[in-house]
């Protein structure tokens, strides 16, 4: 296998840290979003309310730091070889692949939603 399969095979090692990452950034995003909304849209929310959304905010802070670690060790982990010039400004094939499939996604849901 080249260069550019090892590196590409490396990547594809890490997109579950990365999925991990994403998925508690979407969590707490959402949980503290929730708990803004609740308590400016009811008057005198009880606790119990607000309690739901604040839980899932923290369990998403604490799956994104536990997905950050883990990619750190594994980064850690991995044989290192001597970085060229040329191959610190290439640019990740999977991760710009990742970035372009969300932007389209996501441009195609607004343009579905705004229709």
């Amino acid at each position: 296998m080249g260069k550019m399969g090892s590196q590409f095979a490396t990547e594809l090692r890490q997109v579950p840290c990365m999925l991990g990452k994403l998925l508690g950034s979407l969590l707490a995003v959402g949980g503290f979003a929730g708990a803004v909304l609740v308590l400016t849209r009811k008057s005198g929310p009880s606790a119990g309310d607000v309690l739901w959304p604040v839980l899932l905010g923290i369990s998403g802070i604490a799956v994104f730091v536990l997905a950050s670690r883990r990619m750190a060790r594994r980064v850690a982990s991995a044989p290192t070889e001597p970085v060229r010039v040329t191959d610190r400004a290439r640019t990740s094939l999977l991760s710009w692949a990742l970035l372009l499939g969300l932007v389209a996604i996501v441009v195609l849901g607004i343009y579905l939603i705004g229709g």
